[in-house]
C-alpha cells in the first residue's frame, strides 16, 4: 500500500479552496444580475408614476397635510407619497386651468410645518379658490396648524368625536444644567450679547430675562396675526375669539355651533357628497376612492409637462438644517444638515450648469458652525459674479442661516420667517469633573506651555477663557461688520437690532435685514424677471441636491443601517417639537467640541 505523501495530504486538506472561489464568483454575478433586474423594474416603476395621468373625468386633488419638506432626497412613491412644499405650490398653479380638476380635498391633522410654510401654501390655496376650484378640508384633531390652514378653504368638516385645541401659543426650553452637574460635566458659554442664548440651556436652568423677552415678542406677534387670520376669514370678532380661545380644548359641535367650522360628517359622508358633485353616482368605495387624486403624482406630471422649454432654467439650492462643517454623515443624530463639503460642490454644480440662468438659496436653516457658514458665504459671493443669486427664506433662517442669506444679492422672507439672530455664543464642554468622579487621575506632559489649551480634561485657567472671549468677540465683529455691509446699514444702526435678537419676517422688512416679503414663489418670479422669462410662463426648476431614484436610496439605506440602529428608538416616539429640541441639543454638544464659537439659534425658538 502506497502511503501518501505530505504535499498529497495537504492538496486533499485544500480541496474546498477551488470550490470556495467558484461559489463566490456564482454569487457575485447572481447579486449582479440581481441588481440589474432590480434597477430596471424600479427605474419602470418609478417612471410609471412620474408619468402618471389623472383618472379618467373631473377628479379632486387630494392633499393630506402633515407635513411639506423642503426637500426629499429620493423619488416619490405611488402610495404614501409625501410631496415637497414646491411640489404642492406647483400642482396648485398648474391645477388652476387644468379642466380635469374639480376642486382641493385637504386631510388635516398633527401638521408639523412651519408658519412661513403655512402661510404660503395658503396663499396658493387662495389663488386656487379664485379660479373657481371649491376647497374642502377635514379635521378630526388637530391644533393651530391645521385650523390655519384649513382656514383657506371654502368649507371645513369635522367628525362628532373630533377636538381641536385652539388655546395660543407658548415656548418649553430643556435646560440640561442639573444633569450636567451629575455627571462631572461644565460648559463654559458666552454670548455676544444679550438675546444670543442658545447656550443657555448647558449654563441655566431657566430662561434669561432677554431670552424671556425676545420669546414673549415672538409669541405675542405670532397670536395675534393668528386671531386675525381667524376673524377675517369666519367673520367672528377678535375680543370673542380671544375669548374662546381660553378654553382651549373644542369640541365639534362648540365650533359649529360658534362659526368656527361648517358642518358635522364622517369622512365617508364627506367624500361620497364629493363625489356626487363630480357625477360619481355609484359612491362604492372604490368609486370614491377614484374621484380623489394624490397631489405629489399629480405634481410630478404637471411639472415635466408644462415647464417651459427655450428660457434658462432656475436652479433652486435647499440649504435645509443646521449648518456643520466637514460631511453630513459625520453628524447621523442631528437631523437634517447642510454639511460644508457636500453642499458647496452642490452650489458649484448649480452654478456650473450651463442652461441655469439663476439660482435660489432656499434657507430652513437655525445656523450652526462659523466655520461653515463662511465658507458656503465666500462661494455664494464668488458665484454671485457669474450668476444672479436669491435667498428665499422658509420658516427659519436666522444666526448662520441669516449668514447664508447675505451671501446672496437679493433677500426674501416671508412675513412668518424667523431670521436676524446675529450673534455668536462660545460654548466649550470640560469634563475634569467626570474624571474626578470616576476616580480617574490625569497627568500631562507637553512641548511648550500653550499645548494643552482649552484641553476638556483639565480645568480652564482664566488666561485661557480670557484669549477664548477675545476670540469670540472678534468673530462677533466680523459678523456685524459683513451685515453692516451687506445691507448697506451703519454699524452704529445695527448694533441695537444685532444682539443676537430673533426678528419676525415682517420685522426684518422694516429693519432693513431683507429686502422683499414673500416665499419661495416670489423668489422665482424675481429671477423669472430677471432672466426675461414672460410671467405667464412657467419656468424649469432645476433641483440641487439632485434627488436619487429608488435603487440609490435602497442601498444607501444598507450603508446607514448600523448608524441607524444606535439611534434610541424611544426618541423616535417622542414628539416631532421634543426631537427638534433633541437634535438641537445634539448637533451643538457635537460641534461644541470642535468648534467653541458658533452662529446657532437657541432650540426654544423652533417655534
Amino acid at each position: 500500500m502506497t502511503t501518501p505523501t505530505s504535499a498529497q495530504r495537504s492538496g486533499w486538506r485544500r480541496w474546498w479552496v477551488p470550490l470556495l472561489v467558484v461559489s463566490g464568483l456564482l454569487s457575485l454575478l447572481l447579486l449582479l444580475l440581481t441588481l440589474i433586474g432590480v434597477t430596471t423594474v424600479l427605474r419602470r416603476f418609478e417612471s410609471a408614476f412620474q408619468t402618471a395621468e389623472l383618472p379618467k373625468g373631473r377628479s379632486f386633488l387630494l392633499l393630506e397635510l402633515t407635513d411639506l419638506p423642503e426637500w426629499q432626497p429620493g423619488a416619490l412613491l405611488p402610495s404614501g407619497a409625501k410631496p415637497t412644499l414646491w411640489q404642492a405650490l406647483a400642482a396648485l398653479r398648474f391645477a388652476r386651468e387644468d379642466e380635469d380638476v374639480a376642486g382641493l380635498y385637504l386631510r388635516l391633522g398633527a401638521t408639523q410645518l412651519g408658519w412661513a410654510k403655512l402661510a404660503e401654501l395658503g396663499a396658493a390655496i387662495d389663488s386656487f379658490r379664485a379660479a373657481g376650484k371649491p376647497v374642502y378640508a377635514y379635521l378630526e384633531v388637530g391644533a393651530e396648524r391645521d385650523y390655519a390652514i384649513a382656514l383657506h378653504a371654502d368649507s371645513i368638516f369635522m367628525p362628532r368625536e373630533g377636538l381641536l385645541e385652539l388655546s395660543g401659543f407658548a415656548a418649553t426650553g430643556l435646560f440640561w444644567t442639573e444633569l450636567l452637574d451629575k455627571l462631572g460635566i461644565r460648559y463654559h458659554v458666552e454670548q455676544f450679547e444679550e438675546y444670543k442664548s442658545a447656550g443657555e440651556p448647558f449654563v441655566r436652568r431657566s430662561f434669561s430675562p432677554a431670552a424671556r423677552q425676545n420669546l414673549q415678542e415672538l409669541l405675542a406677534e405670532r397670536y395675534r396675526a393668528f386671531v386675525e387670520l381667524v376673524s377675517q376669514r369666519r367673520g367672528i370678532s377678535e375680543e370673542r375669539l380671544r375669548t374662546l380661545f381660553s378654553q382651549a380644548l373644542h369640541t365639534a359641535d362648540s365650533l359649529l355651533a360658534q362659526g368656527l367650522i361648517d358642518g358635522v360628517l364622517y369622512e365617508s359622508e364627506l367624500l361620497a357628497r364629493l363625489a356626487r358633485r363630480i357625477g360619481r353616482k355609484d359612491t362604492l368605495a372604490e368609486q370614491v376612492r377614484r374621484s380623489f387624486f394624490p397631489i405629489a403624482a399629480y405634481a410630478e406630471r404637471a411639472l415635466e409637462k408644462r415647464s417651459s422649454r427655450g428660457y434658462p432654467a432656475i436652479a433652486v439650492v435647499y440649504a435645509v438644517g443646521g449648518i456643520v462643517p466637514g460631511r453630513g454623515r459625520d453628524f447621523p443624530f442631528s437631523g437634517p444638515v447642510v454639511a460644508s463639503e457636500d453642499f458647496i460642490p452642490e452650489l458649484q454644480r448649480a452654478a456650473a450648469d450651463e442652461e441655469v440662468g439663476a439660482i435660489i438659496l432656499r434657507i430652513d436653516s437655525p445656523g450652526g458652525s462659523v466655520l461653515a457658514s463662511d465658507a458656503i458665504w465666500t462661494e455664494l459671493r464668488r458665484i454671485a459674479q457669474r450668476k444672479p443669486v436669491y435667498a428665499s427664506m422658509s420658516d427659519v433662517a436666522a444666526s448662520g442661516g441669516y449668514y447664508l442669506a447675505m451671501g446672496c444679492d437679493t433677500i426674501v422672507a416671508e412675513k412668518q420667517s424667523l431670521t436676524g439672530s446675529i450673534g455668536v455664543i462660545i460654548a466649550i464642554p470640560n469634563l475634569s469633573g467626570t474624571a474626578g468622579k470616576l476616580g480617574i487621575a490625569v497627568d500631562t506632559v507637553q512641548s511648550n506651555p500653550g499645548a494643552l489649551f482649552l484641553s476638556p480634561l483639565l480645568p480652564f485657567a482664566p488666561a485661557q477663557l480670557e484669549r477664548l472671549h477675545r476670540l469670540g468677540e472678534q468673530f462677533y465683529q466680523n459678523f456685524l461688520t459683513r451685515v453692516a455691509q451687506r445691507r448697506g446699514l451703519h454699524p452704529d444702526s445695527l448694533r441695537p437690532i444685532a444682539k443676537g435678537r430673533v426678528w419676525s419676517g415682517h420685522a426684518a422688512y422694516r429693519l432693513g435685514l431683507v429686502d422683499t416679503l414673500g416665499g419661495l414663489q416670489t423668489a422665482i418670479a424675481l429671477a423669472q424677471r430677471r432672466l426675461g422669462i414672460p410671467s405667464e410662463r412657467f419656468p424649469r426648476i432645476k433641483e440641487f441636491p439632485r434627488r436619487k431614484d429608488l435603487l440609490e436610496l435602497l442601498l444607501e439605506q444598507f450603508s446607514a443601517t448600523e448608524r441607524s440602529a444606535a439611534m434610541p428608538e424611544l426618541v423616535r416616539l417622542l414628539p416631532p417639537a421634543l426631537q427638534r429640541k433633541l437634535e438641537q441639543a445634539v448637533l451643538l454638544w457635537k460641534l461644541s467640541w470642535s468648534e467653541p464659537i458658533l452662529a446657532l439659534l437657541p432650540p426654544e425658538l423652533l417655534l
